[in-house]
């Protein structure tokens, strides 16, 4: 009787107190103790530290990055707005600000192409009509005028606003009268990049074609001659009717410089006026830009009408 108690017990489980299941327990215990032991060893390895502390400096360096880089943001708009105001002068109805104008349209190239060229460069350009321009010395333009006009002048009535409030209305008369530049009968529009400009244009190694390129490789053509005179009115539309932005030629034009006998038949007054229309337009949608237009034609005329 005491046999078969015995049995039903053991069916029925195993008794805890047995070696066998003492054994076990303390197997599972070592085991979990191991793992404790190696998630603890792994955390607090130098391996482990090293990656964690990478990570906070590459973090640590985004946010700077950041920081900085937005830093310079604010600073260059605070440059942008600012930068025009430069002079300052105290009058009896208060300080008033004079505000210079940033161009590209400007005459040093130009000139000091002029003082150097020779007479037969000189009689070159006479020849396509521009005889009248050799005259111009004035190396630099009044900037601070410069402002004043271009902020006077009407795009729309296409004058010249004066502080009584009277406009002096301009046509391509007064730019002929002002430049002496040739007033022809056919009208100058935009082209694309033609044979024709691609031929000239290898002849410079830069890629970005500045004016001061083009003159000095014009002047190694001391004889004057058909690439000199294209070279000229290359640097004359890019600095005095219309620059670009960035400062390189204004090369969507050429194509009425291919035949330079007829130069002198383009309507060069009403292209630079309708030039100067759209550029004072768009500097008066962003006035912190360039303006592209020609100044000299605005200073000129201001001074002396």
């Amino acid at each position: 009787m005491k046999e078969i108690k015995r049995r039903i017990k053991g069916r029925r489980g195993v008794d805890s107190s047995s070696p066998a299941v003492q054994s076990e327990s303390a197997s599972k215990s070592d085991s979990s103790s191991k793992n404790s032991s190696r998630s603890k060893s792994e955390s607090s390895s130098p391996i482990s530290k090293k990656r964690v502390t990478k990570r906070k400096v590459t973090t640590t360096l985004v946010k700077t990055g950041l920081n900085k880089k937005r830093k310079v943001d604010e600073e260059a708009q605070t440059k942008k707005v600012t930068k025009k105001v430069t002079k300052i002068l105290s009058t009896e109805q208060g300080d008033i600000q004079y505000v210079k104008l940033d161009t590209r349209s400007v005459t040093m190239t130009i000139v000091k192409a002029i003082l150097e060229m020779t007479d037969a460069q000189k009689k070159s350009v006479t020849e396509i009509g521009f005889g009248s321009f050799l005259q111009l010395t004035a190396k630099h333009l009044p900037l601070y005028l410069g402002h004043w006009v271009v902020e006077h002048f009407d795009a729309q009535k296409v004058g010249l606003k004066m502080a009584d409030g009277e406009c002096i209305l301009i046509d391509e008369k007064d730019v002929y009268i002002a430049l002496g530049i040739p007033l022809g009968g056919h009208e100058i529009k935009a082209s694309g990049l033609s044979d024709a400009q691609r031929r000239w244009r290898q002849s410079f190694p830069q890629t970005r074609l500045h004016p001061n390129h083009i003159v000095n490789a014009m002047m190694e053509s001391k004889e004057g001659g058909e690439f000199f005179k294209k070279c000229f009115m290359m640097v004359f539309i890019s600095t005095i009717i219309e620059s670009n932005k960035n400062g390189t030629i204004n090369n969507c034009y050429f194509d009425v410089l291919e035949d330079v006998e007829e130069i002198k038949s383009y309507n060069w007054c009403g292209f630079l006026l309708k030039r100067l229309i759209q550029a004072k337009k768009s500097w008066d949608n962003d006035k912190q830009c360039y303006f592209r237009g020609s100044l000299l034609f605005l200073v000129v005329c201001f001074t002396f009408y």
